[in-house]
């Protein structure tokens, strides 16, 4: 939906890439053009403890709230956990750092505490299927890097 209408949208990939939570974590989807800006990507953000960071969704079904929060820690499976309120329908919104680039997806909660949430952390293979995205040369020396060990 934007501004009240329905917008037709076509499924370009879902959540098969490495180290993914269960499948259809995430999707990549391309819409008709829409007059919105678009948001810089970052897939090389370091989630240091306590970055500031900013989560969009839609909290019990009643609208877009920004709700802001620190990074806490990475978990065994890729994930990054936060201090941020991670109530019903924030799941599949986005993150954002201080600089207003999007990083990662909120896809869930510590049960029981809605103020310790998980984010998926953006990252290049994600968008694969997108031509005219390029994974910043630094990423892509690391893992280069990390395959040759």
């Amino acid at each position: 939906m934007y501004q009240g209408k329905e917008i037709s949208a076509k499924v370009v990939d879902t959540g098969d890439a490495d180290v993914e939570v269960h499948s259809g974590d995430w999707a990549i989807i391309k819409t008709k053009e829409v007059d919105l800006p678009a948001l810089h990507l970052d897939t090389s953000f370091a989630y240091d403890f306590a970055d500031p960071i900013f989560r969009l969704g839609n909290d019990y079904s009643k609208g877009i709230i920004l709700s802001t929060g620190y990074v806490g820690q990475r978990t065994s499976n890729g994930l990054v956990t936060c201090l941020t309120d991670g109530h019903p329908g924030v799941s599949g919104g986005g993150v954002l750092n201080q600089h207003g680039d999007l990083v990662g997806i909120p896809i869930g909660r510590m049960q029981g505490d809605y103020r310790f949430s998980f984010i998926l952390p953006l990252r290049a293979e994600m968008l694969r299927k997108l031509p005219s995205f390029e994974a910043p040369v630094q990423q892509t020396q690391q893992a280069i890097v990390a395959e040759q060990q």
